[in-house]
């Protein structure tokens, strides 16, 4: 996956708008962090990839 397909949003409200973004256009998003599970199970078919690495703490 290119670098231009992985999506790192800097706070809560830019994985909003990420994530609301791929489902009014029907994008599948994989989600990861520090992708040390990445390997675990089947392989993921998604446009984006959405990496949260950089954030902590998040609240719902």
């Amino acid at each position: 996956m290119s670098d231009a397909n992985i999506l790192k949003p800097q706070d809560e409200a830019g994985v909003l708008e990420m994530v609301q973004a791929a489902l009014a256009s029907s994008t599948p998003l994989e989600i990861i962090g520090h992708g040390s599970k990445r390997g675990i199970g089947r392989p993921v078919e998604a446009g984006h990839v959405l990496d949260v690495s950089g954030l902590s703490g998040v609240t719902l």
